[in-house]
């Protein structure tokens, strides 16, 4: 199906036709997660593309219950339901009961460990309109002053504002690893004059696919999709060590 301009649909005042959705199932303690898109809204459906798998398990079937994300600027949304059937209406297309209501959602929580390390910033809307090339980004100085596998703290001169999307470069020594990933900034806090603080949340590849339209991510360098789920894992473990760490020394 073809978007089309004339048409605007929205669902609940926030779901929005050809928005993109990820899917997640689960099932014997086995999880799938799915991308796929809705195509069309009637009465009491959505109908979505066939999902495509993305990592995890096969577990997508008829009568299957999913979690269901998407991404607005503001912060991730989900909302729960089932895989009724196919479309008797259009080819390779699947309803899902209309939900009645959406809840925002952080995602995941993650434990925040306490770093010192010297990073780079760099706005990236105008890149991602289109409005300029790579090659006219600007990089500013940062301190991340904590870090998840979810997102980093960072202490900063750079000017930005919450919603803001930017590349950020740090290298975690320890872990011998760059991150190079895109975020966004979902929160400011005070600080000293010339100074700034922000709380950016870091996606994978995978999750810049559900965040992003095609043309958006055609326009972010190769090495800002180095940041995947398997990436995720590896920071995750880190943190987990050194959490594990400061509880052996009393310090948690």
């Amino acid at each position: 199906m073809e978007r089309t301009k004339e048409r605007a649909v929205t669902v609940g005042g926030m779901l929005e036709l050809w928005d993109k959705l990820e899917l997640v199932f689960e099932e014997k303690g086995k999880t799938g997660r799915y991308r796929t898109r809705l195509e069309d809204v009637t009465d009491q459906h959505l109908v979505i593309d066939r999902p495509n798998l993305i990592s995890g398990d096969a577990l997508f079937a008829e009568g299957t219950d999913f979690t269901a994300y998407f991404y607005k600027p503001d912060s991730a949304y989900t909302f729960n339901g089932t895989i009724l059937g196919k479309n008797p209406q259009g080819r390779d297309t699947y309803l899902i009961p209309k939900p009645r209501t959406f809840d925002r959602n952080q995602r995941r929580r993650y434990y925040r460990i306490a770093v010192d390390l010297p990073a780079v910033l760099i706005p990236v809307d105008d890149l991602l309109a289109g409005k300029i090339q790579e090659d006219s980004l600007r990089e500013f100085e940062a301190q991340c002053l904590n870090l998840s596998g979810n997102g980093a703290f960072f202490h900063t001169r750079f000017e930005a504002e919450t919603k803001d999307k930017i590349f950020v470069l740090m290298r975690v020594t320890e872990m011998n690893r760059d991150i190079c990933a895109l975020g966004v900034i979902r929160r400011q806090e005070s600080s000293e004059p010339g100074w700034h603080q922000y709380g950016v949340e870091l996606f994978t590849l995978e999750e810049q696919q559900m965040l992003l339209s095609t043309s958006q991510l055609q326009r972010v360098p190769k090495r800002f999709q180095s940041f995947t789920e398997t990436q995720r894992t590896a920071l995750l473990n880190y943190i987990f060590a050194q959490q594990v760490a400061l509880k052996k020394r009393g310090l948690i």
